[in-house]
């Protein structure tokens, strides 16, 4: 983050944040991570699109180093975020050395912020011309053309972990971005019922859909989405529904994921006995449809 800063020498201020956002029933499960990391950083509740999050903010750059850094170097991230990672260490590590302190250090923040998550705001060449000692042809070259800092940080390939997953990677990641689903569809007196698993990702995340689908004996298949923007592994056959019933057996989920998985499981018994079929199923489903996935 770059704001201006009248106490500063080059008239900014750097500052490096870690955050996770969940939705407000999840906040105990935010809060033992947090516990996990030493109960650094702080808790808020906010609200947005008419749901209330709960947000994890570390801003500290001791915290940072002590506790944040440490933990992904040992663990790394299994996505194309590791890319995004690697670079805000990088941002991390000027500002430890206080090299952003200078005019040389802040412009190579300014050159890895260009490459990190969405990159720069809209109006940061504006803000950077407001500045006298930068001009729009300097900011340019620096996030062009220089090559003391292109060469150094240039955003690298994403090549995946060749170790294999771990399940409770797996479980996190699942209770992140998975989703257990219900398909109904109505046929005369009688609803047809289709449980699945699915995990959509962007597009640029395909080589670690493939690698879960993998984790999980290759089961269910992975589309690539219309527009080409998003990859999606999903589950639907039942036999291979009963395979990931059988990992969540030994490896548990958590936070508010597990109250609605437990609500799909529920519904994936009673269709495995067939139990469906019959006018008391049909309405035990429809009960239990009621609650799951009701976030809000």
């Amino acid at each position: 983050m770059l704001s201006k800063s009248s106490s500063t020498l080059t008239g900014w201020r750097v500052q490096v944040r870690f955050i996770i956002e969940l939705n407000a029933k999840d906040e105990l499960l935010l809060r033992s991570i947090q516990s996990y990391f030493n109960n650094i950083g702080s808790i808020t509740l906010n609200s947005r699109n008419n749901s209330s999050i709960v947000r994890w903010s570390v801003v500290g750059i001791k915290d940072i180093s002590n506790y944040i850094i440490p933990h992904f170097n040992n663990y790394p991230l299994q996505s194309v975020k590791k890319m995004d990672y690697d670079l805000w260490r990088k941002c991390v590590e000027i500002m430890l050395d206080k090299k952003h302190l200078n005019s040389e250090g802040l412009q190579e923040v300014v050159y890895i912020k260009s490459l990190v998550n969405k990159g720069l705001s809209d109006n940061l060449d504006l803000i950077f011309n407001s500045n006298p000692d930068y001009t729009e042809l300097e900011l340019k070259k620096i996030l062009e053309n220089n090559n003391n800092f292109k060469d150094k940080h240039i955003k690298p390939t994403y090549v995946p972990n060749i170790e294999p997953l771990d399940p409770n990677w797996v479980n996190g990641f699942i209770a992140g971005d998975g989703s257990f689903y219900i398909s109904t569809v109505k046929k005369n007196e009688y609803c047809l019922f289709t449980p699945f698993l699915a995990i959509t990702l962007l597009v640029r995340d395909k080589l670690l859909i493939e690698k879960i689908k993998e984790f999980f004996s290759g089961v269910g298949s992975v589309y690539i989405e219309k527009n080409n923007l998003t990859v999606q592994w999903k589950v639907f056959k039942l036999d291979q529904i009963l395979t990931i019933v059988s990992h969540f057996e030994k490896y548990t989920l958590l936070g508010f994921k597990l109250y609605n998985y437990n609500i799909w499981l529920e519904i994936v018994n009673i269709i495995n006995k067939k139990n469906h079929l019959s006018a008391e199923g049909q309405t035990k489903i429809l009960e239990l449809l009621k609650n799951l996935n009701k976030w809000n």
